[in-house]
């Protein structure tokens, strides 16, 4: 982070997008499969904001309020797992959501 910021003069916005998931429904979805959803699409959005978050308030304070994080959830978020099992991913979408 601090090698992107000397090199384009600092961080204005962190978008938090991308992700990897595995889905099934909750009786067949295994533990290392949960886990490795969460971990793609809820601990890299916390891992990836704290990199960052130093960076985008020092700019924040100098650019007078422009730095800005989005972080993309999903309409599962607030649906669950009613259309697909998505259990994983639409528990990990709505800690991103609010």
């Amino acid at each position: 982070m601090a090698q992107a910021a000397a090199t384009y003069g600092g961080v204005d916005i962190l978008v938090n997008n991308a992700s990897a998931i595995r889905f099934g429904p909750i009786t067949e979805l295994s533990a290392a499969d949960w886990s490795f959803t969460i971990r793609n699409e809820l601990d890299i959005v916390f891992y990836v904001t704290r990199a960052v978050v130093a960076t985008l308030v020092a700019r924040d304070l100098t650019a007078r309020g422009t730095a800005s994080i989005v972080n993309i959830a999903s309409i599962t978020a607030t649906r669950g797992a009613y259309f697909m099992p998505q259990n994983a991913h639409g528990a990990a979408r709505a800690a991103c959501w609010r």
